[in-house]
């Protein structure tokens, strides 16, 4: 009875689009990366899931992989590197007062592979630090955001910056990009080395 159920199973399944599957033993290992803890724009985690998939032999998840990524953000530092004289704002000259322009951001993760048979972790924890330089204007000074041209009328310095220069808060926020996907490099590096 059960063996005639299965043919007819079979039979009808047949005819709309379903195949019985023949076992791949090629396939990758499966990896799920969890929401990175700390990340509050998910843009690392995002990164991180792409080069995985881009630069190592895991498949990524969304839950229920064989191995599991924890990573935590440990810190997340703004250093100032460059430095400039500032300037008065009316008359332009030069104060003897130094005014950041340039800034380091330094991130530093932990990071874990899991074994979710065995709950045991099979590599790490480890650090992981990444960094990136960038330098803006000080948005408040407008002899730093516009300049006379030679028709004596006032431009922006930004337009012609290419995007290479932008205001503090905007400077800040571009460089995470950069720097994530260098951090999510190194720690899809850090995982094909494993495997």
């Amino acid at each position: 009875m059960k063996r005639l159920a299965l043919i007819a199973l079979l039979l009808t399944c047949g005819g709309c689009g379903y195949r019985l599957a023949t076992l791949d033993t090629t396939h990758r290992p499966t990896i799920t990366v969890p929401y990175v803890e700390g990340d509050i724009s998910g843009e690392l985690t995002s990164a991180l899931i792409h080069a995985i998939a881009k630069n190592t032999s895991f498949e990524p998840r969304v839950s229920h992989g064989r191995y599991r990524l924890d990573v935590t953000i440990l810190s997340s530092v703004h250093n100032y590197i460059g430095f400039r004289y500032d300037r008065d704002e009316i008359t332009g000259e030069r104060i003897d007062r130094l005014q950041p322009d340039e800034e380091r951001k330094t991130v530093k993760v932990e990071v874990q592979l899991v074994d979710t048979y065995s709950g045991k972790p099979i590599l790490g924890p480890q650090i992981i630090e990444g960094r990136t330089d960038y330098d803006y204007v000080n948005s408040d000074v407008l002899s730093d955001l516009s300049f006379l041209n030679k028709a004596g009328r006032r431009e922006s310095v930004l337009q012609f910056s290419l995007g290479q220069l932008d205001a503090f808060e905007n400077a800040r926020e571009a460089a995470l990009t950069p720097l994530y996907e260098r951090l999510a490099s190194q720690i899809a590096f850090s995982l094909a080395s494993f495997m």
